[in-house]
């Protein structure tokens, strides 16, 4: 119900279920976009990133995204960070949502 009300839709297929753990402190993820590992023909997509342990700072890795992003095409992805350094000056307000208790979620 979550996705469709966020995508202002009236019902919304659920596409894959997965987990990827990241310990506190482990290293950072490169700049990436998941729609481009997706087999859609839209951008009109939502992903929830679930806290299966209490993120109460940054030291503890939180997930942290450029909102509307997913929306350039012209990004690299996944393999180099080149152009993805400033995401700020394409426009992109880069955010956490520190701090997380077990359970909560973020929609990106």
């Amino acid at each position: 119900r979550k996705a469709a009300e966020l995508l202002g839709v009236d019902g919304v297929m659920l596409y894959q279920t997965c987990a990827f753990y990241k310990q506190p402190g482990h290293g950072e993820t490169a700049w990436h976009s998941d729609l481009n590992t997706a087999p859609f023909d839209s951008n009109d997509m939502i992903t929830f990133w679930v806290a299966l342990t209490d993120v109460p700072d940054r030291s503890h890795s939180p997930l942290e995204f450029a909102s509307r992003s997913h929306r350039d095409f012209a990004l690299p992805y996944w393999y180099t960070n080149e152009g993805m350094e400033r995401l700020d000056d394409r426009g992109y307000a880069v955010r956490d949502h520190c701090p997380l208790r077990v359970g909560d979620a973020t929609a990106h």
